[in-house]
């Protein structure tokens, strides 16, 4: 799963301009930016459902998404499609009329594994029970590394509380589904993800 980010190089005044400015969220869209930091830098995203790149690994029959990188793909490699980039400029542009014209001084995609529910996935494996999974971070494992940690220790000796081997089991009842996802589905005219080779 990608999610696309853009960071924008604000002149000195722009900057100043900008810098008391709250961090802008849009649960609708899923748009976000961040006010610039000390080297006038505005980063700006996209929290979504994202992009898969499907790859057919030699002597498999199964294809798996793997990330676009500057080793496989050169110059390419993190930079977003063309499609998102006009998506996110015309969100900044919403907020930021003046920056929503700017180019941006560099963009990425950011790889990720995701849920359909946007939970992690901690513990042993359907089927390996010598397995522990410890993944899907969503995009927001980070924050919370020390509790996760505790988790897959709790995991791996067996000693996870039930009600969390459910939560965090991979096979699970996924209620409702992510807002994201369904917001990412409907604009991608039912697609989950988008395909990048596509």
């Amino acid at each position: 799963m990608w999610e696309r980010q853009q960071v924008r190089l604000l002149t000195p005044e722009e900057a100043k301009r900008y810098r008391a400015c709250p961090v802008y969220l849009d649960f609708h869209t899923g748009f976000y930016a961040f006010p610039p930091n000390r080297d006038n830098i505005l980063k700006c995203a996209v929290h979504s459902g994202g992009f898969t790149r499907k790859i057919k690994p030699l002597n498999s029959d199964v294809h798996i998404s793997t990330p676009r990188t500057v080793a496989t793909d050169g110059d390419d490699g993190l930079r977003i499609p063309k499609s998102a980039l006009n998506g996110l400029r015309a969100s900044l542009a919403r907020i930021y009329p003046d920056l929503g014209r700017k180019p941006f001084s560099s963009t990425r995609l950011c790889w990720y594994t995701d849920s359909p529910d946007d939970n992690w996935i901690i513990g042993t494996h359907p089927s390996i029970t010598n397995l522990v999974l410890a993944t899907s971070g969503s995009g927001h494992a980070f924050k919370f590394l020390p509790v996760i940690g505790r988790l897959v220790a709790d995991a791996i000796e067996g000693t996870l509380a039930l009600e969390l081997v459910r939560k965090f089991a991979s096979r699970r009842e996924h209620g409702a589904g992510s807002v994201k996802r369904e917001r990412q589905e409907q604009k991608n005219r039912g697609k989950e993800y988008i395909e990048l080779n596509e």
